[in-house]
Order: structure tokens, then sequence, then C-alpha cells
């Protein structure tokens, strides 16, 4: 599929072949052998956002990067927004649960969904979800390109709990604080969030919001969950990204880490505002590591620390 300048945003689904379609089950069990033929067509038209100048992929010892191949055997299709300024493209890949309800839509408007129908995608795959972890924020949809699409000249993206059952790339900040012992402060997630709940992550990270600066979503979230200002003599200090990409239960897990540095002053021990924390401690890189392989630290915050120091 080529993508063509538009006067309006529409989503394409990626059309599986008729092999593909006859070994389904039913319309709402997709088949998830993978024809070869299939396959390279898919290849060539999906393919993962690009890097950003600064951006690297997670190293292989985190878990090696799911292939299309291996997005789709784990029932996840593939579909396109087009039409954005630039001829710029987004793709995604819905996950099982709710692919069904991404493809009802193309049945009920046809091949291409305009932009006006994406507030019904957004409200179909919300109820298909029961609308759990809704946040009412709003991430930027991330185009081919690896930036934020526009259309006549405007940011567009969805609530931010669609991103992971849609297979969309997110975007994140975190903050490593470190003493002058190079120990490094990290927080324990509330048991009430929707992602991950009771494990260890950075001392500070946080969702970026759409049209949101890096900086200054990071300054912003060392106040809510450490209750640190941040000053000069911090030396805060940006990192690089990270990217994560990894097949979770609900789908496709892509993020953009934006990684921070800042030293701690002397006598600084953190105190969250946001309820969003319930405990912090100092531990080492090592620390991480081993918090990590036991299946209690988050795990992109955890590549994006280990990376960073690396």
């Amino acid at each position: 599929m080529t993508c063509s300048v538009q006067p309006r945003s529409v989503v394409r689904a990626a059309k599986p072949s008729g092999e593909v379609r006859d070994k389904a089950k039913s319309p709402n069990a997709p088949s998830n052998r993978c024809p070869r033929r299939v396959l390279r067509i898919m290849m060539t038209m999906m393919t993962w956002p690009a890097l950003l100048a600064g951006e690297q992929l997670a190293a292989p010892e985190f878990g090696l990067a799911p292939t299309h191949e291996s997005v789709f055997a784990a029932g996840c299709r593939a579909f396109r927004l087009e039409g954005f300024d630039g001829d710029e493209q987004v793709v995604g890949w819905a996950g099982p649960s709710v692919w069904p309800s991404v493809q009802a839509l193309f049945t009920t408007h046809g091949q291409a969904l305009e932009a006006r129908h994406l507030g019904e995608l957004e409200r179909t795959v919300g109820e298909c979800l029961s609308h759990a972890g809704w946040r009412d924020e709003r991430f930027s949809l991330i185009g081919q390109s690896g930036r934020p699409v526009r259309l006549n000249g405007q940011l567009l993206g969805l609530e931010r709990s669609l991103f992971r059952p849609l297979g969309l790339l997110s975007e994140s900040v975190q903050l490593n604080l470190y003493d002058a012992d190079g120990q490094l402060w990290i927080s324990q997630r509330s048991w009430a969030k929707a992602i991950d709940p009771g494990l260890w992550d950075a001392a500070v990270a946080g969702g970026l919001a759409m049209g949101e600066d890096p900086q200054g979503a990071v300054i912003r979230e060392s106040w809510e969950e450490a209750g640190l200002r941040i000053l000069p003599e911090h030396h805060l200090r940006f990192r690089g990204m990270v990217r994560v990409c990894r097949l979770i239960p609900v789908g496709l897990h892509l993020e953009r880490v934006w990684v921070f540095s800042a030293k701690a002053l002397q006598g600084f021990v953190p105190h969250p505002q946001d309820g969003e924390v319930q405990a912090n401690r100092q531990v080492s890189a090592a620390g991480v590591r081993e918090l990590l392989e036991r299946g209690l630290f988050n795990h992109e915050a955890a590549v994006a620390t280990l990376t960073s120091f690396s």
C-alpha cells in the first residue's frame, strides 16, 4: 500500500489474504499462521517507526524485539492511518482482544475510516476494554518518521490507555536520580496503578502527554513523584532515548523513553506528591538488574536505566 496526500486523514486495515481468512476459525479468532507471501507483503507495508537521532533500541540482553511474523502469530493485526501533513502515516498492531472491534469499524464504514471516525475508534476500543485504565489523557500519534503527526498543522492523539492494545508507539520520560556515591533512588509504584502495580520503577517516570516538551515533562514529574524542584545544582542532563519493543498479554508494547539524569543533593529524600508512589529506596545499578531479573522492576524503566549507565 502506498500513501498519497489526501484531504482527510484515513485509517486502512491491512487485509489478510484469502488463505488467512479461510483458515480462521471465526471472524473473531483470526488464524495465527502467516503464509510467506502474506508476511512479505506485511513486512513491506508495516515497519516500526524510525529511530530519532540519539535514540537506540533496547539491547538484546533485555529480550529480542519481536519480528513482524511473531507479532502476527501472537494474534495482532496491522492497520494504518494515513493522509497526514507531509504524506506522513501511522502504523498500529491491534491486539487480539481489540482487533474484532477495530475490524467491525472497517465493516461499518468501508475500507477507509476518515478523521471524523477517530473518535468512534477511540470509543469502540475503549468500550471493548471496559475503559480499563482510562486516564482521559492523550498521547501524540507517532508517524513512520518517528515524529508526532499533524493534520492541517494540528497535533493528533488518542487516549493513552489504548496505545498498548492498539500497538501504537507511545512516549514517556524518566529521571535517574543518583547521589554522590552513585546510588540510585528508585520508587515503588502504587498498587492502584493500572500498569505494573507494586513494581519498582525509576525515581521519576511518566507518560509524555500530547504536545508536551520532554524536559518540561520530567521537571513536572520530578515534583509530582518525588517532591523535587529541579535546580541548576541538580545538573539535569539529557541522556538519550531508548526504544522498547516487546510482546505483552494485550498485544504489542512500543515505547520511546526519554531518559534524563540528575544529582540528588546531600540529605535529599523523595516526598511523592501525587499518590502514585508508595515507597522509595536506594540501590546500585546492579540492584536494578537484580530486581528486573526477579520480575520486581518495571521493564522499560529498568531497560532505560541500565542502558544509560552502560
